[in-house]
């Protein structure tokens, strides 16, 4: 007769990797925010049309890392900490028991940021739109 172990499987590259999804979209969030209250103090001539597309690339990020935080809850990750720090951001969470801890570096993640961010604001243009110039 074999026993199943009660004990939960430690924390894996996987359950780490999300941790670090859900922090680089908590940054683009807070620098979508950060950019919404600066364009909204400024006076342009386009100014609601850029407000308008932030806005709705601030409700992709948002939907994203809701969807992060279903499959963090799903894996038994809570994150109960993230702190910016001179090198980057640390994220402290509980995996199925398990105290983890994990770096984001601000030079390794720039990028990562940039291309994510990019990315949400081409999918804001719709595709076979021509604008005549």
């Amino acid at each position: 007769m074999t026993r199943l172990s009660k004990t939960p499987p430690p924390p894996s590259e996987e359950d780490a990797a999300l941790v670090r999804d859900y922090v680089t979209y908590s940054v683009l969030l807070a620098c979508a925010n950060r950019d919404l209250r600066t364009l909204r103090t400024l006076d342009l001539k386009l100014s609601s049309l850029y407000i308008h597309s932030l806005d709705e690339v601030k409700k992709d990020i948002t939907e994203h890392r809701r969807r992060i935080q279903l499959q963090l809850r799903r894996h038994g990750i809570r994150l109960y900490r993230e702190e910016r720090c001179a090198y980057g951001i640390e994220a402290h969470y509980l995996c199925r028991g398990f105290t983890c801890s994990l770096v984001a570096e601000w030079a390794e993640m720039k990028p990562i940021w940039i291309h994510l961010m990019m990315n949400h604001i081409m999918n804001q243009v719709s595709p076979g739109t021509q604008t005549d110039c």
